[in-house]
Order: C-alpha cells, then sequence, then structure tokens
C-alpha cells in the first residue's frame, strides 16, 4: 500500500498485531474477504472473524466500515 498509511495505523492504532496491520493494507486496496483469505491461506470465514476483532480494537462498532475506515486514514 503505502508507507505513510502504515506510519498513521501504527501511530494511531500501537496495539495492533503484525496480521492485524496486514489485513489493514488489504483491506485499504479493497481486497473482499474471499481474496484475503486466499492471500493467507485461510478460510473466508477466518477473515471474516479477523475482521470483527479489528473492528473492537479500532472501537468501531459492529456495522463499521473498515473499508472507508481504511481509506480516510
Amino acid at each position: 500500500v503505502n508507507a505513510e498509511f502504515y506510519q498513521a495505523l501504527k501511530n494511531q492504532f500501537p496495539a495492533l498485531t503484525k496480521s492485524e496491520v496486514e489485513l489493514c493494507g488489504y483491506l485499504r486496496v479493497g481486497l473482499s474477504n474471499k481474496d484475503i483469505a486466499a492471500l493467507k491461506n485461510i478460510a473466508p470465514a477466518s477473515v471474516k472473524m479477523s475482521k470483527n476483532r479489528l473492528r473492537k480494537k479500532l472501537g468501531l462498532d459492529a456495522e463499521g466500515d473498515l473499508y472507508g475506515f481504511m481509506q480516510r486514514l
């Protein structure tokens, strides 16, 4: 994606793990659950659970738009 995005993400949310930061990068470029699952070699349901955990860490509600949130960072 780009270094500025990752730097801003780490500054605002220093508690994110490496895999959560990676997931944020995938969301920023607009990949679907199925695409992310293929890249990480996991099930699409696992991506959905990871996104839900990420929403909680970022302080978004269950209906929060992760794609839009990543674009605004």
